[in-house]
């Protein structure tokens, strides 16, 4: 496990994988009996325990903390590792014992977020009635940093914390993201209400993009049609890239937005923003990325080169052809080539490792995979979409897949 201090690549990963459930009858009763038996690697513990399953593992762990005989450098570890695996009575322990068991805001940031992720994930809802201390989610909002903050202010609508309310309607009328993702969160009415004001044209396109993201959550369509008003009076500097992944990353999310753009006129600029995040997302997503080309005035991106132009533009590269130009266009932010692939390891794993492309392929091969990137994919590095039951839209590679589950590295 010690492996996984350094870069690990499918293969790796899978015989970690194969490693800690093979061998969990030898090492699962002694690290429930209280051994040590990753040495203090709370890395390869975590990894060890999501591979073999951690349904028995809760009680192990909180015996641990009681115990008081973990190193302090390991605390906060162990107990970010409870808040992401217990149930609901670890989830209450947590809550009341664990948020403030080490005053660090590096120990908060590890577990108030794994609470949150653990509790949206398996549908885990604490309450005031049964001893949870609702306090501590206000304690963290006005003095933790910003990552324990936004989650707590998220959980503060996922456990239907009603007299906070009022915090997560101030801190949305302020602009906070996380304080209009817990309103939608509610899932009310009267949060609804609010959320819908906030995305009035009297407010500011900040407000009013964080607010149609929110109405997202609760009604595609309503919100599709909130944010084709606000795009076509949107301006490049506002960004809209976050409002388009929101509708890129729900089910039937893409649609509902291109029906509402059908007729509008967007800043081309604007448009361009729009059809960037679509190839971002690995998604297709024609319907969309025709009203975009349409209503930002657009001419359609080609993919019907014939072999005379991919023949030119390889003479080209061999006439004109500048390694360090290139690199310098590789990392250019708004290319986005660093998010799929990576040179000796630094960058993206969703595309090949291009280290050693220019060896290995011809030129016309490169040239035609940048003009038609679909035409010839490499195999291992076809994206997959993962739609789940509550409408969310994941898109990644995958990395192994065993026992009925699916792992995706995301794109």
């Amino acid at each position: 496990m010690a492996a996984l201090d350094k870069p690990v690549d499918r293969t790796l990963d899978y015989a970690l994988y194969l490693t800690a459930r093979d061998l969990e009858p030898v090492w699962m009763p002694k690290f429930k009996a209280g051994e040590d038996v990753f040495r203090g690697n709370v890395k390869g513990l975590t990894f060890a325990l999501e591979a073999v399953g951690t349904k028995d593992v809760a009680n192990p762990l909180r015996i641990l903390l009681e115990s008081k005989k973990l190193p302090k450098d390991r605390e906060s570890a162990v107990w970010a590792l409870l808040a992401r695996v217990g149930g609901p009575k670890d989830l209450l322990y947590v809550l009341n014992k664990g948020v403030f068991a080490v005053d660090t805001d590096a120990h908060r940031n590890a577990v108030v977020p794994a609470m949150e992720e653990n509790a949206r994930r398996n549908k885990i809802v604490l309450k005031e009635a049964d001893g949870a201390d609702f306090e501590v989610l206000w304690g963290l909002y006005p003095m933790s940093s910003r990552e324990a903050a936004d989650s707590a202010i998220r959980l503060m609508g996922f456990w239907k914390a009603e007299r906070f309310r009022a915090v997560l309607v101030h801190q949305a009328k302020a602009g906070l993201r996380s304080a209009f993702e817990g309103l939608a969160l509610y899932g009310d009415g009267a949060s609804r209400k609010l959320i819908e004001e906030l995305t009035d044209a009297k407010q500011t396109a900040a407000i009013r993009g964080q607010a149609v993201m929110a109405l997202a959550q609760l009604d595609l369509g309503a919100a599709s049609t909130k944010a084709a008003d606000l795009l076509a009076s949107a301006k490049p500097a506002d960004d809209p890239t976050e409002l388009f992944q929101t509708f890129l990353t729900r089910k039937g999310g893409a649609a509902a937005l291109a029906k509402a753009l059908d007729g509008k006129k967007l800043n081309a600029d604007v448009a361009k923003l729009g059809l960037k995040a679509v190839r971002s997302s690995v998604q297709e997503a024609k319907a969309l990325t025709d009203n975009l080309t349409k209503a930002g005035g657009l001419t359609a991106a080609r993919t019907d080169y014939t072999p005379a132009e991919i023949k030119a533009y390889v003479d080209d590269v061999i006439a004109k052809g500048d390694a360090a130009r290139g690199e310098l266009i590789y990392r250019r932010k708004d290319n986005t080539c660093l998010a799929c692939h990576a040179i000796a390891g630094a960058g993206g794993q969703v595309g090949p490792d291009m280290t050693s492309i220019g060896a290995s392929a011809q030129i016309d091969y490169l040239v035609e995979s940048l003009l038609i990137p679909n035409k010839a994919v490499k195999e291992g590095y076809n994206a997959l979409k993962i739609t789940t039951l509550a409408g969310k839209v994941f898109v990644g590679v995958k990395t192994r897949e065993a026992d009925g589950k699916l792992y995706l590295r995301d794109v």
